[in-house]
């Protein structure tokens, strides 16, 4: 059942991502097995598919997979800002600029100015890029939760990137208090508190997360000093 297998196999990526733990990532690829490699596979398979390449950093076949889907799926908008975040760490920020302009044709003005808010955030632009993301973020009655999270910490980091301490801690613990697991946020948090000499907060932020190496790396910084 290709639909059943898609929803597992999602569910999986999301746990590896909430939990920093890789093996989930391996068991969303056993899921999809079947169609690993087929030719005509749906939008959706070619998107999870890039997916689990780009997270074992396999970039050059995960952005081939998100290409395909767009010509199955002009309007995959998960598709495009997957390609940009993959340019993001490649450092190749002209071509990331490009697919969130691509990506804006059809995404709401949120999933927009968070693209390429991010994009202007890394290359010198952190004050203006911050302005944008939280006056869009205020503009927007209702939010996903798992997509607030992640705004939350882009605007922790540009707050931060820019010595507003009060401002970044804030809109961390706003992230927090939404619930979601996120090992990127508590990455960033972590190395935000240990940054600012704080690193006894840190113990209980992290103590439950051991099976993150990420988060564990931390831990045991934290626990050092």
């Amino acid at each position: 059942d290709l639909q059943a297998a898609g929803r597992l196999a999602r569910r999986y990526f999301d746990l590896a991502s909430a939990q920093g733990d890789p093996r989930y990532v391996g068991y969303a690829e056993a899921t999809l097995q079947r169609w690993r490699e087929a030719p005509g596979a749906p939008a959706e398979i070619l998107l999870l598919r890039g997916m689990m390449r780009q997270y074992r950093h396999d970039f050059s076949r995960g952005m081939a997979d998100f290409e395909l889907a767009l010509r199955a799926d002009p309007a995959n908008v998960e598709a495009r800002a997957w390609r940009a975040a993959i340019l993001m760490v490649q450092a190749d920020y002209p071509a990331a600029r490009r697919e969130c302009g691509l990506l804006a044709e059809h995404a709401s003005e949120l999933q927009a100015t968070a693209c390429s808010a991010y994009v202007d955030a890394t290359t010198g632009q952190s004050k203006g890029a911050y302005e944008r993301l939280a006056a869009a973020l205020a503009r927007r009655a209702k939010v996903d939760p798992e997509f607030q999270v992640w705004i939350e910490t882009r605007l922790a980091e540009m707050a931060w990137r820019t010595g507003d301490h009060e401002a970044a801690e804030r809109h961390f613990r706003r992230g927090l208090a939404l619930g979601v697991d996120d090992n990127f946020l508590l990455a960033a948090f972590a190395d935000f508190l240990l940054d600012r000499g704080q690193a006894a907060e840190v113990l209980p932020l992290l103590r439950n997360w051991d099976r993150s190496d990420t988060l564990l790396l931390r831990l045991a910084i934290a626990a050092r000093q």
